[in-house]
């Protein structure tokens, strides 16, 4: 599978429920037990295969770019390989924390876990992603 924004992300950000500069923004890793799928629309779809989790941040949106700061995620343990990640919107409930992008294809990936070992995940020079 190549990187791909969700379509319930799309919708979100068509209708206004999505605000990267005030929102609480999260990055989950996932296992390779993950399949991307386009019917996936809300963060309890994915729960059950992910190893990893950043803290909440916001993002800015310039000339239809998403970008934020490098990020720090804990939790991706020996023994754990992180196959893909995904940006989605922490609402606080799983069923309706709405899913905005999926990568498989970043440079760091698949990505080895050790514990006691945050990653960084680097963003790339040009944002996240563009719409």
């Amino acid at each position: 599978m190549a990187d791909a924004i969700y379509p319930e992300g799309k919708d979100q950000f068509m209708t206004g429920g999505i605000d990267v500069t005030a929102d609480n923004l999260k990055i989950v890793f996932v296992t390779s037990g993950y399949t991307y799928s386009a019917a996936h629309d809300f963060y309890d779809d994915v729960s059950a295969n992910v190893i990893a989790t950043s803290a909440a941040f916001q993002a800015t949106a310039t000339a239809g770019v998403l970008d934020f700061a490098d990020i720090n995620v804990t939790g991706l343990d020996t023994g754990e390989t992180a196959a893909a990640y995904i940006l989605y919107k922490d609402t606080g409930t799983p069923a309706t924390s709405p899913l905005i992008a999926y990568k498989d294809t970043a440079a760091e990936l698949p990505l080895a876990g050790s514990t006691g070992v945050d990653v960084v995940l680097q963003v790339h020079a040009s944002g996240f992603f563009t719409l």
